[in-house]
């Protein structure tokens, strides 16, 4: 997905790209984007980035039902408090 790279790029020699930077950076991106482009973004994506998207979804997500903590949020809630459960 070019929007990986191209963050890849930009910040390889600005972080350590260890689990916390990285959740930083993601929910920084995601608060940027709206709904019609992060759609866009996924639409972009080949049969295997999507397969793999949707499949880490299907796990994370299951993973969170199972351990009884809702990993994926809610229309009306903060997202910012929802992901922390993703990693």
């Amino acid at each position: 997905m070019k929007l990986v790279e191209d963050l890849f790029e930009h910040y390889r020699t600005k972080l350590t790209g260890d689990d916390e930077d990285i959740d930083i950076l993601t929910l920084a991106v995601l608060e940027q984007l709206d709904h019609k482009e992060i759609l866009d973004h996924i639409l972009d994506m080949d049969e295997v980035e999507l397969r793999s998207f949707f499949g880490l979804y299907i796990m994370e997500t299951l993973k969170g039902k199972f351990a009884g903590v809702e990993s994926v949020p809610a229309k009306n809630k903060s997202f910012n408090h929802s992901y922390r459960y993703l990693h």
